[in-house]
């Protein structure tokens, strides 16, 4: 498992020019020989450094898996809950999953 915290300032985004950036992140993880699991969790707020005000949070919910099929072939899964808001505007929601395949040596695969 794995917590972080990162500060600074990003050239810009799909909402704002450039921000002053705060984001926090929570991962955890399980493998076994033929299987692994993990979550994570992500929180980023941002505020306009430009000449163009505004705000924008950012926060996410992420579950992974996969399973070895044969030798070094994992099937993946992920699904995902984010949430978007910028300025004044809306909440955005979005819902994601993806299911794939992936090699790999051992019991973690190499994502693509």
């Amino acid at each position: 498992g794995s917590i972080s915290y990162n500060r600074g300032a990003r050239p810009g985004s799909g909402y704002l020019f450039a921000t002053q950036q705060e984001s926090f992140g929570a991962s955890y993880s399980l493998g076994w020989s033929r299987a692994s699991l993990g979550t994570s969790a992500i929180y980023s707020r941002g505020r306009s450094i430009s000449s163009v005000r505004g705000t924008v949070q950012n926060k996410a919910v992420i579950a992974y898996g996969s399973i070895r099929l044969l030798g070094s072939l994992h099937a993946t899964g992920s699904a995902s809950h984010h949430w978007i808001k910028a300025g004044l505007g809306p909440e955005h929601r979005t819902l994601a999953a993806s299911v794939g395949i992936a090699f790999g040596p051992g019991s973690y695969p190499l994502w693509f």
